[in-house]
């Protein structure tokens, strides 16, 4: 079971037995205690800034239509259509399923009492945000370190296999360049699935001071994520063009290329210093990489 299931079920619990102490219907709340619980503080408080006030516009369409029209079908129709319209305009898309769920369920349990029943609902859509916000923040402060780790072992692993896989090519023809790009499109999706979870961790660590070295941490393995999926685009770039690797200087350049990238995976453990210096290996056999010229026969 995971962090965010436990949490998701703790909230749900803590804002039931709010509501049913201050005598409020549960339902709305739990509703917005189900979908505030995000994988980090920094979305869960980012979306409660919208959902509150959409909540709270999809309640004023609601009360307002029924009051007019009694709970009649076009009231349904007409809240729905009148929320997403007012969300949609102030691209607040990740609020529409609160606050339309919020107009729609008014409309079918309030009897009267508008004004009362207005600042019911909205007082229990804030009571369900606030609570799992809150909840989010204190109980089981999620890392993604780990993670984004693992992420960058398995790149570093399927770049090393990937550079074997090059090395041997006697020749880079267009097919054995196809085959080497779609070997480079499962590490690609893996390094951006790191970076967002770094991108994440840096969201955590904005409300967790005490949690610096994690921010840290998770800078560090940002700016290895994103060197690796930049490289790997710019070499596959460069091998999908029609170069003549039968030629022993291509070939030779291609294989600095490859043996500076090779160098940089391997050495993880190497100083600051000298991880720098092997990045701007990498980037200057690139940059030779890249101006190799076109064969004739693709420049006619």
């Amino acid at each position: 079971m995971g962090k965010r299931t436990i949490k998701t079920t703790l909230a749900v619990f803590v804002t039931a037995g709010i509501c049913t102490w201050l005598n409020w219907p549960v339902i709305f709340a739990v509703i917005a205690a189900m979908v505030t619980i995000e994988p980090t503080v920094a979305m869960s408080v980012r979306k409660a800034r919208t959902r509150i006030p959409a909540a709270a516009i999809g309640a004023a369409f609601a009360m307002s239509l029924e009051f007019w029209l009694g709970q009649a079908p076009l009231t349904y129709a007409l809240s729905a259509l009148a929320t997403i319209i007012v969300c949609s305009r102030f691209h607040w898309n990740d609020a529409i399923l609160v606050a339309t769920l919020t107009a729609v369920n008014m409309i079918a349990v309030t009897q009267d009492h508008f004004l009362a029943s207005f600042v019911t609902r909205l007082g229990t859509t804030v009571v369900g945000i606030g609570v799992s916000t809150v909840i989010n923040y204190a109980i089981l402060p999620p890392d993604f370190t780990g993670a984004a780790r693992q992420k960058l072992a398995e790149a570093a692993s399927g770049i090393d296999a990937w550079l074997r896989w090059a090395a041997v090519l006697p020749q880079c023809r267009r097919r054995d360049a196809e085959h080497l790009m779609s070997g480079a499109e499962p590490m690609l999706r893996s390094l951006l699935e790191g970076i967002k979870l770094t991108e994440y961790q840096r969201e955590e660590c904005l409300f967790h001071r005490k949690r610096r070295g994690k921010l840290k941490t998770a800078l560090r393995l940002q700016r290895m994520l994103r060197f690796y999926s930049l490289t790997l685009h710019r070499l596959s770039a460069v091998l999908s063009l029609r170069l003549d690797w039968e030629s022993p200087y291509h070939r030779a350049v291609l294989d600095d290329a490859m043996k500076a990238l090779a160098a940089f995976v391997e050495g993880g453990g190497a100083s600051a210093s000298h991880r720098q210096e092997k990045r701007r290996r990498v980037v200057m056999e690139l940059a030779r990489l890249e101006a190799l010229p076109l064969r004739q026969e693709a420049l006619d």
